[in-house]
């Protein structure tokens, strides 16, 4: 007798009633026919059956949840949520998903919950966003707003999101309280070329932060003669220029990134420590070439440097996203980061201080291959 299993695998009786015997602890020439072990075999044959039956699904049961994202700033009077479901991708391929659902039925607040800085609940209300790249998605962006809406440096918040469709989601952050930077060298920014230092900044950070970002730019105007005009310009200066041909000008521009703080942290709110940073001198003079060499008249205005605290969360955030850009990694998983209690996403903020310096309006660079100064 023959019996055909799931999947076109096929056993006889006899065979069966080995494995059985196998199972019982007997050999094959000792195999006695009795109840016992035809109903092992009959078990075997059961347990092989149903096995090749079952379907096996790898995914757990999916059930949407929202995604949250805010950044608070000191920069702004205006503060914004972004809210989103997850999805499930088809096929397994995030890249095949080209819908996005905006959650836009939540009830949406900002709570200050340390009355010695901020005690107030701020509302959100929703509008929609253009869309800037319509390439996978083609709706526009679901968020919400309010205004006015400054947070307080040092100032404790909780971000709560109620959907009726998605459930509840909270979260909590502190801001970093007031910092400070100031340019030591600034006779460098009026002629780097005199001595071809680098621009030197003394740094004084919160105590609550984990990491900053400098960015120094610089304001100028250009004038046309097509249209008569003086038109305002800023251009971003970069720490470091590596020159790829000084005759056609190519450099490759390395710009701020965030870094980690190398003083240590102090939870205090008004404990800060310095910390330094610097400009490549050689960075600071292909911008100025850059700007006098492409226009009839050119005058400087000032330079503006910004020093953006990051908190906790954002920090944290941008690290988990950026520990593993290796490309001789192996690794496929995509590590995240996330501080929202019920769902996903960020909710961080940062703090933002500058300084300014009045700049000559002429900046004229040494005659040089590609450099004209008009």
């Amino acid at each position: 007798m023959r019996v055909t299993l799931a999947g076109g695998l096929t056993l006889t009786i006899h065979r069966a009633i080995f494995v059985a015997g196998v199972i019982c602890g007997y050999q094959h020439s000792e195999v006695v026919m009795s109840r016992s072990i035809l109903l092992v075999a009959a078990l075997v044959l059961t347990i092989v059956s149903a096995s090749c039956d079952e379907s096996f699904n790898p995914n757990a049961a999916f059930k949407p949840r929202m995604v949250v994202y805010s950044v608070l700033t000191t920069e702004s009077d205006t503060q914004f949520v972004r809210i989103y479901t997850s999805y499930y991708p088809p096929e397994n391929d995030p890249t095949n998903n080209s819908d996005e659902i905006s959650v836009t039925d939540a009830v949406v607040k900002v709570s200050g919950t340390n009355p010695l800085y901020d005690a107030r609940t701020y509302n959100f209300r929703s509008f929609d966003l253009k869309r800037p790249d319509q390439e996978r998605y083609t709706d526009s962006i679901g968020a919400y707003y309010s205004f006015p809406f400054r947070p307080a440096r040092g100032g404790t918040y909780r971000l709560t999101a109620v959907s009726p469709t998605y459930g509840n989601v909270t979260a909590d952050l502190t801001l970093p309280t007031q910092g400070t930077i100031q340019f030591v060298n600034p006779f460098v920014l009026e002629d780097p070329w005199k001595d071809s230092v680098d621009i030197q900044l003394s740094i004084k950070l919160s105590g609550l932060v984990d990491a900053f970002l400098v960015r120094l730019f610089i304001e100028y105007d250009l004038y046309s003669p097509q249209t008569k005009a003086w038109t305002s310009y800023r251009s971003e200066v970069p720490f470091k220029a590596v020159v790829i041909s000084k005759v056609l000008g190519a450099y490759d521009y390395i710009f701020p990134q965030l870094t980690l703080r190398q003083t240590s942290k102090n939870v205090g709110h008004t404990a800060r420590s310095t910390d330094g940073y610097s400009f490549q001198a050689g960075a600071y003079q292909t911008v100025i070439e850059r700007i006098v060499s492409h226009a009839d008249q050119s005058r400087f205005r000032r330079a503006v440097c910004y020093l953006v605290q990051a908190d906790e969360q954002l920090y944290r955030y941008y690290e988990e996203a950026n520990r593993f850009n290796d490309r001789n990694s192996i690794r496929l998983d995509q590590p995240n980061y996330t501080n929202i209690q019920g769902g996903f996403g960020l909710f961080a903020s940062m703090g933002i201080d500058s300084v300014e310096y009045p700049l000559p309006q002429r900046i004229c660079p040494p005659p040089g291959p590609g450099v004209i100064c008009h």
